[in-house]
């Protein structure tokens, strides 16, 4: 089964005190991750307002499979906004392009809009 991890899921556990990071890391293991170019920028965004540095970023990153985002997907995601929430959109039509089984979210209001497209997993 190849996971999509929303930017969430992946600042949960890069970022320091996060209450669910345990939960999330268990949950992942063994999994194949993919991950959009999105979510490697928020990574980076936050982790050197963490005081990171590149290299322990770079680290980090390195165990997950990252897709391009790309002009297609940009168009898929203005024809299937909801919410106004672009992002989510986005990160959809990546998932979806890439053949993804699921989306693994910690944004149940991403997971309850876009339901009728991919199956969601939302850590409790």
């Amino acid at each position: 089964m190849v996971l999509f991890a929303d930017a969430n899921i992946i600042l949960e556990i890069l970022l320091p005190g996060r209450p669910k990071s345990q939960d999330v890391e268990k949950l992942l293991r063994g999994k194949d991750i993919c991950i959009s170019m999105l979510t490697v920028h928020l990574v980076y965004h936050f982790g050197l307002q963490e005081r990171y540095e590149l290299n322990q970023i770079k680290r980090f990153l390195d165990g997950y499979a990252i897709l391009d985002v790309t002009g297609s997907d940009y168009q898929k995601a203005l024809q299937t906004i909801r919410d106004k929430d672009f992002e989510d959109a986005l990160q959809l039509a990546v998932a979806m392009r890439s053949d993804c089984d699921a989306v693994i979210t910690l944004d149940r209001q991403f997971a309850k809009t876009y339901k009728d497209k991919i199956h969601f997993i939302v850590p409790k």
